[in-house]
């Protein structure tokens, strides 16, 4: 077994795994390890630490089988747990639909066999590579593409799993769900790199990586290196501010949203409806977040619906009180109804209610008054 090293990388992390309390002491840990720098770094960083933290380890491989090279991965992950002595197990995703969308696809596959490992292994969480680098570059991303705070909030430290495909919301009063966690969203891809160096152990690289064609890389590559250039060394901590900075306002947000939701929002046979005055009267950031919550609160998720579907109820609810009509609008599996005195919230594909939001909102038939908890983090 090669020796637990106690690098100033290893320091580092010690540090701020004290003061964060992501990872608990005496937990069982699945540690996501493709082979690929980041993730190697993390399994040999963990395993450093957890003799004194009390962890028990052990290392989840998604084996898609898109390239050549996904067998020798594999072989490659399972041999550096057996150096380890920990077990090592290898997940391999459902055949891809015709005209599914690759990188969602891998996305789900990945997050679905993790979720379903995580909970018959009765792990605490799964610990994932994620750095500092991937921060920037998500923020940065969002950024581009018009994220609001919730977008800017970046890759969060702590979210979790669900049983459908995705990273979910942690709704209120909702069931406990397995901890999707990044203990190195402090640390850069190149201290990781050194410290592989340092402790002379190799890794894979994924040739996919250097490639221009997609998105990320090209902000990786290009962009980045062209801004840290001309406009500021330091991007990557900057960006990474700025979602600490977006988390937090999201965190406080959403809190206020959620405790507001319960005392607006009816859960009625199909759906859920609010008095349109009672809409009116909020600010208008808070109602856009307002709808958003609901429908997050309501199913657990927002898939299939964009911006402008939240913005055109918005601007509906603003002219509601000078139209004749009910107004109606579907997407993503919902339909909005909107008239002067009502907002109307209808599924259209068959979804159970979320536990969270039918123990927490009040029953139009029963007229209760009970609320949602005013707490809780939101990230998917």
């Amino acid at each position: 077994m090669p020796a637990r090293i106690d690098s100033a990388l290893t320091q580092k992390l010690r540090s701020q795994l004290r003061s964060s309390q992501l990872l608990p002491a005496g937990a069982r840990l699945g540690v996501a390890v493709s082979g690929g720098g980041d993730s190697v770094a993390l399994l040999r960083l963990l395993h450093t630490l957890a003799p004194e933290w009390g962890w028990s380890l052990a290392v989840a491989h998604m084996n898609h089988g898109l390239r050549p090279e996904a067998s020798e991965e594999q072989a490659f992950v399972r041999a550096l747990a057996r150096r380890l002595g920990l077990d090592c197990h290898v997940l391999r995703p459902r055949p891809r639909q015709p005209g599914e969308n690759l990188e969602q696809w891998a996305r789900q596959e990945r997050l679905r066999g993790f979720y379903r490992l995580g909970r018959a292994r009765q792990w605490a969480g799964v610990v994932t590579g994620h750095t500092l680098d991937d921060q920037a570059e998500t923020v940065l991303l969002r950024l581009l593409r018009g994220a609001g705070t919730r977008g800017l909030s970046g890759i969060w430290p702590d979210a979790e799993l669900n049983a459908a495909d995705s990273i979910a919301s942690k709704r209120p009063g909702a069931a406990p769900r397995l901890r999707l966690l990044r203990p190195l969203l402090g640390i850069a891809r190149r201290e990781l790199r050194e410290y592989l160096r340092q402790l002379n152990q190799p890794w894979r690289e994924d040739a996919s990586n250097a490639t221009l064609e997609p998105v990320r890389n090209r902000l990786r590559h290009q962009l980045i290196p062209q801004l840290q250039a001309e406009f500021n060394p330091a991007l990557v901590p900057g960006l990474a501010r700025v979602a600490e900075m977006m988390r937090d306002e999201e965190q406080e947000a959403v809190a206020r949203a959620t405790a507001l939701a319960g005392r607006i929002w009816r859960v009625e046979q199909e759906g859920l409806c609010a008095a349109t005055p009672e809409l009116l009267a909020l600010p208008p950031a808070m109602l856009r977040r307002q709808i958003r919550q609901a429908v997050l609160l309501w199913r657990g998720h927002l898939r299939g619906l964009d911006f402008d579907w939240f913005d055109t109820l918005k601007k509906w609810i603003y002219e509601a009180p000078r139209i004749s009509r009910p107004r109606q609008l579907s997407r993503g599996g919902i339909q909005a109804r909107v008239s002067a005195r009502m907002v109307q919230l209808t599924i259209t594909s068959k979804t159970a209610f979320p536990d969270a939001f039918k123990a927490a909102t009040p029953s139009r038939a029963k007229n209760s008054r009970s609320r949602v908890p005013d707490k809780g983090k939101d990230h998917i």
